[in-house]
């Protein structure tokens, strides 16, 4: 009887999470995978049942990878306002990175996938909904630290944050200069009426 092919998990999760990032879900192949990870289907399919069970997992360490990235900036020791534009900078940096413009993998998948799999589209709204909840406090912490005015709703703020997180992905696109993303954060964080040389 064969011996079952051993491979590391995560390294072909990270090697499927490059396949996935260039092609998007659907047309990533098996055949692509196969090339990419280097493990030959029969050992895919036992190990992630099918390409939906590897992609699920692909999203998942991706989503673990960032929020990590995303807590470490919003738990720093600085004021709340520096704390965002930490976050702004960090992914700005991660978009600016990807030389061929791919933009966030889970904005990608939310894009193509959000009405054709409630499960996918679930676990990447709880993904936003903690970089929100972190938007959130560290607006309501500038609130009560008077970097913000007293009448500001935190959560409307977030949200026009996000949407503009939005908006840099399909910017992304376009691969502009560091720059360029620069005049972005700080016109985002002037909507707050803090300048980003003072964050």
């Amino acid at each position: 009887m064969a011996r079952p092919v051993e491979f590391n998990r995560e390294d072909v999760v990270k090697k499927a999470m490059a396949a996935f990032w260039r092609s998007g879900f659907q047309a990533t192949s098996v055949t692509d995978l196969v090339s990419a990870t280097q493990i030959n289907p029969g050992s895919l399919y036992g190990a992630f049942t099918n390409k939906r069970g590897l992609f699920i997992e692909v999203i998942e360490a991706y989503a673990s990878e960032q929020l990590s990235r995303i807590t470490e900036c919003f738990h720093q020791e600085i004021s709340p306002l520096s704390r965002i534009a930490s976050f702004l900078h960090g992914y700005c940096d991660t978009l600016a990175a990807n030389e061929q413009g791919h933009g966030c993998l889970i904005v990608n998948t939310l894009l193509e996938l959000s009405d054709q799999d409630p499960e996918i589209q679930n676990r990447i709204e709880r993904y936003h909904a903690q970089i929100e909840a972190e938007l959130v406090d560290s607006l309501e912490r500038a609130r009560l630290m008077g970097e913000l005015p007293e009448d500001i709703r935190p959560e409307d703020h977030a949200k026009c944050l996000m949407t503009g997180l939005w908006g840099l992905q399909v910017f992304s696109s376009k691969r502009p200069c560091r720059q360029e993303y620069d005049v972005i954060i700080e016109s985002m964080l002037s909507s707050l009426g803090h300048r980003l040389n003072n964050a």
